[in-house]
């Protein structure tokens, strides 16, 4: 960009839309904008898969701004992030999506089972930190869709660290890298804000967890890369899983009966969320890795939470009176078994339930619509029965 010189604009006597004229025909468009041109603009999301933290979110993780899934490992994160590049493609045919690799963990037949065409899939692989700011500080500056996976915070070594011995020590170093790349990506997206037809720029960046020593009080957790990223985001979801959550089946083997992992029970909460109502929110979902009853392996139980959450919002009526519990749609009565077989079974049924559901939640999130039992919301939080 060609260095400008300073030089005083006279605004005497000019009304504010004569200013923000004079200003941008200076310095480019939308360096000075209305405040109320954003308060018409909806912040568009994108779905993660998880119509748990779908909900949670208002709709998924928002465009246009930095979002960080932290967490333990093996909870999900870089399953997740392939979903959003799924649902990502299918939104913009022409948009481009990047996934920076810095764990080396990236899997292209994992990635088509959860809906990735790989095809239209770019994998930054940076020999340092510093090369992979440049690299996706040259991807978001064009006018077109973009999405930024960055796999993730804690792999992104800085030059002097990496060229050096390892008996040198660094302190810092890494935080202020991370402080650079979060300062370069705001900037990068800022005037989108403003313009409903300018093009997005998404960023999702995963993040490890460490423990600081000595710590006797409190929670020694911590997740690496200073205290810059969590100023900068404007989603922070952690995620959780513990082997005494797995969904276990017993089956024979060799005429011995064992118990086999077939799904993980995965929590997750909304430390920070500026572009919802969700603040604090928990809920968990369910993960099969193979294929149990009527569920496909790879896949997550979203009826389950579909059909928690009509009965919540009295989309799904429960009769009073029955032994066993029968609930009642669009005129059908079913036990919750039959019901969620049917959501399974059905993909008519299952996209109408949809549809309505996230009808009702986009009111919701505007405050015109209250639970079936309260009159008062609550926060939600959906958790898998076994």
């Amino acid at each position: 960009m060609a260095k400008k010189t300073i030089e005083q604009i006279d605004i005497c006597g000019l009304s504010l839309s004569a200013v923000i004229e004079k200003v941008n025909a200076v310095f480019g468009k939308n360096t000075l904008a209305l405040a109320s041109s954003a308060k018409g603009l909806t912040i568009r999301k994108l779905s993660t898969g998880v119509y748990a933290l779908d909900f949670c979110l208002g709709g998924g993780v928002p465009e246009n701004r930095i979002t960080e899934l932290f967490g333990k490992y093996s909870a999900l994160k870089s399953t997740i992030c392939n979903r959003v590049i799924a649902n990502f493609q299918k939104r913009y045919p022409k948009g481009q999506a990047f996934y920076e690799d810095g764990e080396q963990s990236f899997d292209p037949t994992y990635a088509e089972h959860c809906g990735v065409d790989c095809d239209r899939l770019g994998i930054i692989n940076s020999d340092c930190g510093e090369q992979a700011i440049d690299v996706i500080s040259a991807l978001i500056r064009n006018n077109v869709h973009v999405l930024v996976i960055i796999d993730s915070i804690a792999s992104l070594i800085p030059l002097d660290e990496l060229e050096c011995s390892a008996e040198q020590q660094f302190q810092g170093l890494h935080p202020r890298l991370i402080g650079k790349l979060m300062r370069i990506l705001s900037k990068g997206m800022k005037r989108n804000m403003y313009d409903a037809t300018a093009a997005t720029t998404t960023v999702i960046a995963t993040n490890q967890l460490r423990e600081k020593t000595g710590i006797v009080y409190g929670n020694p957790e911590f997740t690496p890369g200073g205290r810059a990223k969590d100023h900068y985001c404007s989603v922070r979801i952690k995620f959780t899983s513990n082997k005494s959550d797995s969904l276990m089946e017993k089956v024979v083997h060799h005429g011995i009966e064992r118990e086999r992992r077939v799904g993980q029970v995965v929590n997750f909460e909304i430390n920070k969320n500026k572009v919802g109502h969700s603040q604090f929110e928990e809920g968990t979902f369910t993960y099969f890795i193979r294929a149990y009853k009527d569920h496909a392996p790879y896949t997550i139980d979203n009826e389950e939470i579909l059909f928690r959450y009509g009965v919540y919002y009295g989309l799904i009526l429960r009769l009073v009176g029955k032994k066993k519990p029968v609930y009642c749609f669009d005129g059908m009565q079913y036990a919750e078994p039959a019901f969620k077989n049917r959501l399974i079974t059905s993909v008519k049924q299952f996209k109408l339930f949809r549809m309505i559901m996230r009808e009702m939640l986009e009111e919701d999130s505007a405050g015109l619509v209250s639970s079936a039992d309260d009159t008062e919301r609550k926060p939600v939080k959906i958790v898998f029965n076994k």
